[in-house]
C-alpha cells in the first residue's frame, strides 16, 4: 500500500471563492489594546514586544505602524486576506 501526500496552496486568484480570502481575525491597532494586554496573544504583522509579549504593539519591532488585520497583517482593511490557504488530501492506493 503506498501512501501519497498533495499539499496544495491556494493562491489568490479569481478562480477561487471569494470566501476563501475573508479575514479569519481582527482589525486592530495591536495585539496590546485588542486582547487587553495579554501576553501570548501573537499576530499575523509578526511584531513583537518587549518583556515576553509575543504579539505587538505600537512603535515596537514588526508592528507596520497602522491598523492591521490579527490572521494575516495585512494594513487594507477592505482587502483579501493574505494568509496562504494549505490543504492536505490523502491518497490510498
Amino acid at each position: 500500500m503506498y501512501y501519497i501526500l498533495f499539499v496544495e496552496y491556494w493562491y489568490k486568484n479569481t478562480r477561487l471563492s471569494a470566501s476563501r480570502f475573508t479575514h479569519s481575525g481582527i482589525y486592530h491597532c495591536c495585539t496590546f489594546c485588542s486582547s487587553g494586554g495579554k501576553k501570548e496573544i501573537i499576530c499575523g504583522c509578526r511584531g513583537t514586544m518587549p518583556g515576553g509579549y509575543k504579539g505587538c504593539g505600537h512603535g515596537h519591532i514588526g508592528h507596520p505602524g497602522f491598523n492591521h488585520w490579527s490572521c494575516c497583517g495585512s494594513i487594507l482593511r477592505n482587502g483579501r486576506c493574505l494568509i496562504i490557504r494549505k490543504t492536505m488530501h490523502q491518497l490510498i492506493l
